[in-house]
């Protein structure tokens, strides 16, 4: 096609409108990627409600549609050609500033990365909510060829998880068996919960809400017991439940996305791991309560591109015990299929919407 569809939010709050845009030009190191299926979550939610103009779209998966020159292989050494399944992280380091030459040890580095379907600017082919994406240069991952590629749009919040759980694993602060409790109320809280499970966690609390469809997700995905914010609502009460459900001494590590700080910390053991990820992280901490019960605070945000094998070969192996596609609503690639899926989000009715491009190459 000489034209391609592209979701253009034009301004902050508005619905997606459908534009058409010339196929681009492709130079040397870049790809055009046929879009096959674009999952969004509340991030994006809030992305579009006050970012424009914007091409939303962050979790996408598609096929390669045409290489630039160079361009022969993928971020593992596997061949691209037209029509091989890929992923495309939404992070793309520009490979040139300092923290790109000597990464940080823990963080993601890169001064200026360029973010799919999430930086504001001209609009262009540049999120997953369009027929193709543009990407300029960096990590390109081929999919396992018995692997659905939609599954593939969950490995970059699962590669966050994995993330917040290696920092305390380094550190030998979560071991097989470890007693975990994790926050929130989002698809990467419940990622957290099938991550936890997946590395050799013991008891596992989920405490967010509502019951439907969030917490019932995270009993099916392994969450021994579910605590919900909106029928509990006294943090303290909380607090006493999670304390006596894992033996009346806490946990031994709390995954946090938007809880308060002090609260997690007084769930945890004498000598318990706080973990906090997400842009929404936790209030300041009470560092009497750091001191005093010898606690630990680790930060953990985004992923690197060698995570994003890994959390591949979760998926993977996960994909025929835990069912995924229940975190998952599907929506056309429309105007009214995108506004019912934002709808969706917004009302709490799904963790993830799929909008799907190509329904009979998606999976």
């Amino acid at each position: 096609m000489s034209e391609l569809r592209v979701a253009v939010v034009e301004q902050p709050g508005a619905p997606p409108v459908i534009r058409l845009l010339d196929r681009p030009l492709l130079p040397a190191g870049s790809a055009l990627v046929t879009v096959l299926a674009c999952a969004l979550d509340a991030e994006d939610a809030r992305l579009l409600a006050s970012a424009a103009p914007l091409v939303p779209g962050r979790h996408f998966v598609g096929a390669i549609d045409s290489l630039g020159s160079g361009l022969t292989e993928d971020a593992t050494g596997n061949r691209l050609r037209p029509g091989t399944p890929v992923l495309v992280p939404s992070v793309i380091p520009c490979g040139t500033c300092a923290l790109c030459r000597q990464p940080p040890r823990h963080a993601t580095g890169c001064l200026s990365p360029l973010r799919l379907g999430a930086d504001a600017g001209p609009a262009g082919l540049s999120g997953g909510l369009a027929d193709a994406v543009f990407v300029p240069r960096g990590a390109i991952h081929a999919l396992p060829l018995t692997l659905p590629p939609w599954l593939a749009t969950l490995a970059e919040p699962l590669a966050t998880c994995l993330r917040a759980f290696g920092r305390a694993q380094e550190i030998g602060r979560f071991p097989p068996g470890s007693s975990v409790v994790v926050t929130g109320h989002d698809a990467t809280a419940l990622l957290a919960v099938v991550v936890a499970r997946e590395l050799g966690a013991g008891q596992i609390l989920m405490i967010g809400g509502p019951d439907t469809p969030f917490l019932r997700l995270a009993r099916r995905f392994g969450a021994e017991a579910t605590i919900d914010t909106t029928e509990v609502t006294d943090p303290a009460e909380r607090i006493a439940i999670v304390r006596e459900t894992i033996g009346g001494r806490g946990a031994d590590l709390a995954l946090v996305r938007d809880a308060s700080g002090s609260d997690a910390l007084a769930m945890l053991r004498e000598g318990g791991t706080l973990v906090t990820m997400g842009a929404d992280g936790p209030d300041p901490a009470p560092w009497s309560m750091v001191r005093d019960r010898s606690l630990t605070i680790l930060g953990a945000e985004g992923f690197s591109p060698a995570e994003i094998p890994v959390a591949l070969g979760m998926i993977y192996r996960a994909r025929t015990r835990i069912d995924f596609a229940d975190m998952h609503a599907r929506f056309p690639f429309t105007a009214a299929g995108m506004t019912s899926a934002l709808g969706a989000l917004n009302a709490g009715e799904t963790p993830r919407a799929l909008i799907v491009q190509r329904p009979d190459l998606a999976g």
